[in-house]
């Protein structure tokens, strides 16, 4: 298990459970973002900014200090770069 701030752009993970923090929970569940759902981290902002995520219902820009709280299964080996 890795937290998503830890992926690198292009690569797939499976959002695990959210119980740690129920406000992130809440926050993320508006956006359709929900606990099992794949995401794609997109890219990463410089100097500590949010990472954007594709998933299912569209994309999300997530904090990087809430991005290091989120625990996700990887689903890939390496990041694909076209």
């Amino acid at each position: 298990m890795s937290k998503l701030s830890s992926l690198k752009p292009g690569q797939k993970a499976h959002l695990n459970d959210l119980s740690q923090d129920s406000v992130l929970a809440q926050r993320l569940a508006a956006t359709g973002l929900m606990p099992g759902h794949e995401l794609d981290l997109q890219h990463k902002m410089p100097l500590g900014g949010p990472v954007l995520c594709r998933f299912p219902s569209g994309k999300v820009g997530i904090r990087r200090a809430d991005a290091h709280k989120l625990h996700v299964t990887t689903t890939d080996i390496s990041p694909s770069h076209p």
